[in-house]
């Protein structure tokens, strides 16, 4: 075992620090009402995307500009956003807790960077968020 001063100690934490470490959490298989998460961000498998929400180009499934909020669908599916601006989403205190809706034919992974990747099976799923009850709104990474 190699004893390190406290300067190189800190700089070959400081060498770790820069390789990314990603982890990829592959699930098989998803049942109906069977959920994975990523951070704050809940995917549900549903039945199937409600017909009445939209396709959207948008990969980003959470909202907002930080790099807390980059879970991002990389490639294959597409998402559906509600025509509505007040649907389902909201809870008995008014917060938005609905995303997006996911329909892939094929599997998919889900991508952060401080998170696990997701890779998920083929199938529909519901996305929602964590509620912050202090801050009453949605948590944010």
């Amino acid at each position: 075992m190699q004893t390190l001063s406290p300067i190189q100690a800190h700089e070959a934490i400081a060498e770790a620090a820069k390789a990314p470490l990603v982890e990829h959490r592959q699930i098989a298989s998803m049942k109906v009402g069977e959920f994975a998460r990523q951070g704050d961000v809940y995917i549900e498998r549903i039945a199937k995307v409600d017909p009445a929400w939209k396709a959207s180009p948008n990969r980003q499934l959470a909202p907002g500009t930080s790099p807390g909020s980059r879970h991002v669908v990389t490639y294959g599916p597409m998402l559906f956003v509600s025509p509505e601006t007040n649907p389902r989403e909201t809870t008995r205190r008014g917060v938005r807790l609905l995303g997006p809706q996911i329909s892939a034919d094929k599997a998919f992974t889900v991508e952060h960077p401080e998170h696990a990747h997701l890779c998920l099976p083929p199938g529909d799923y519901q996305v929602s968020y964590q509620l912050d009850f202090n801050q009453q709104r949605a948590v944010r990474d």
